[in-house]
């Protein structure tokens, strides 16, 4: 059907939008909306499950809307 778009593609283009004004929200969401594919494809690349969950969890601790800077903690 032409002009038709998935809710889900919607959404993703709202959340890079937002995502790229700096809302760390939006990051949240997408964090959330992809963490299963982001640690299977780490599993994929690494063959190693806890090295895997260290680099899906050091995206989660990443400020991207301040260009990499770690989040303080």
């Amino acid at each position: 059907m032409p002009g038709y778009c998935e809710p889900n593609m919607i959404e993703d283009e709202l959340l890079k939008w937002k995502f790229k004004r700096g809302s760390r929200e939006a990051l949240s969401r997408i964090y959330e909306k992809y963490v299963h594919s982001l640690l299977s494809l780490a599993m994929g690349l690494l063959n190693d499950p806890h090295d895997a969950e260290d680099v899906v969890q050091d995206i989660r601790l990443y400020d991207y809307p301040s260009f990499g800077h770690p989040i303080p903690v």
